[in-house]
């Protein structure tokens, strides 16, 4: 159904398939669209079954885990809060890491309150995620109030020397978070066996490198409720003690720079696997045997297999004979964005110092021109033809690097 006043200016209410197809038909036709067209039936299942459900931003991690799990989309579709999840499995090589376990205090009239704050280790200056769990223990169905700001009042952490902690809230202020934060402020019902979730974002904007501890004091008094009070809980329920151990600075790591974009290093963190020595030092260097490590691997490590049982250079004819390193990898190809995903190639003629800006056919010839083989065999049936159209670049089944024999013929 298209009402009156909808953008496209197509009206309709039809009553059944045949009427639907037609002003779906004035809609395509009037914007020349050539797209595929689905048209879901009159009972509307297709628009059931397959519309956009509340929830829009779900990451999961190569275990088939929800690593990360956003709230009602899409107003809570955060770029930041993606990128800090995504962070957290890359450096897990893929695998999101366990958060910290909650501690639960006492169970006060049916309701007990939970709380854990992630990272572990966090910096001064660094956001922080605190999560707090209200619990109904209890048989029968309670009602609660919740705040939608000032939350981290309830929480208190303090060092060996007795100072705090001190946090700030980091709220979303767009009007769409309002809205739904309002919706979410005030008397929360929860049924038997269930609990409410929240995770406040906070900063940590001053305090001391050192071990702290504290509670999370979920409190509720009369002075909070507005009108009849006398179903909704109010006592105070504290958490289980939680620590956290907060360090001076954080140095900046690899990954600070490479996660974003880099294809090879957001597949592996683990900087070792190609890297010897210190960053920023003499020492720092590519191994050896880099491009063996990835390419030995279809997909997920690299995305051609050009090393190992079954590779390009395991076959009959090989481009490179014997030992193959990584030096000898790099007299064709350039390490230039390869990091992104990219191949890049050098110039033969330049020692592997300057890139090539020519076309395949011509980088070939850059070690093979003037063969006899190339004047006696090729000749017309070259003409036009790049020198891929029948050979392949690392290694073949076929003699002389060729393709399938047959598929030319």
């Amino acid at each position: 159904m298209l009402r009156e006043g909808n953008k496209t200016g197509v009206v309709g209410r039809p009553d059944d398939f045949g009427e639907r197809t037609i002003l779906a038909t004035a809609c395509l036709t009037k914007y020349n669209l050539t797209i595929p067209t689905v048209i879901d039936y009159m009972d509307g299942n297709v628009n059931s079954d397959y519309s956009a459900k509340p929830v829009r931003t779900t990451i999961v991690d190569l275990d088939g885990k929800v690593a990360y799990y956003a709230g009602p989309g899409p107003f809570d579709f955060k770029i930041a809060k993606i990128e800090k999840a995504l962070k957290k499995v890359i450096a897990g090589g893929g695998y999101m890491p366990a958060g910290a376990p909650l501690a639960w205090g006492k169970v006060v009239e049916g309701i007990r309150c939970g709380v854990s704050i992630d990272p572990a280790e966090p910096a001064v200056g660094e956001e922080i995620t605190v999560k707090l769990v209200i619990e109904n223990v209890s048989g029968a169905p309670k009602v609660v109030f919740v705040k939608g700001e000032g939350q981290l009042d309830g929480l208190s952490l303090s060092g060996k020397d007795g100072k705090g902690l001190e946090f700030e809230e980091i709220l979303d202020k767009s009007p769409m978070s309002r809205r739904f934060r309002s919706r979410g402020t005030g008397p929360q019902k929860i049924g038997a066996g269930r609990k409410i979730e929240r995770l406040i974002n906070a900063k940590i904007v001053s305090g001391s490198a050192g071990a702290y501890q504290g509670l999370y004091t979920f409190a509720v008094d009369k002075s909070m409720l507005k009108g009849d009070a006398g179903s909704t809980w109010v006592g105070k329920a504290d958490s289980g003690v939680c620590s956290v151990d907060v360090i001076a600075e954080r140095k900046p790591g690899c990954m600070d720079c490479h996660s974003k974009s880099d294809y090879h290093h957001t597949m592996k963190a683990d900087c070792s696997m190609c890297h010897v020595g210190k960053m920023d030092t003499d020492t720092f260097g590519t191994k050896k045997d880099a491009c063996i490590k990835c390419h030995k691997r279809e997909g997920k490590f690299g995305r051609q297999k050009i090393f190992g049982a079954g590779g390009d250079f395991d076959k009959a004819s090989k481009h490179i004979p014997g030992m193959i390193t990584n030096d000898k990898c790099l007299t064709c190809h350039s390490k230039q964005d390869h990091g992104g995903g990219k191949v890049v190639l050098v110039d033969p003629k330049s020692d592997s110092k300057a890139t090539w800006g020519g076309d395949i056919k011509g980088f070939c010839l850059g070690c093979h021109e003037g063969r006899d083989s190339l004047r006696s065999s090729h000749g017309k049936m070259a003409k036009g033809k790049m020198c891929t159209d029948c050979h392949h670049q690392h290694g073949s089944d076929e003699p002389k690097l060729l393709k399938n024999l047959e598929s030319r013929s």
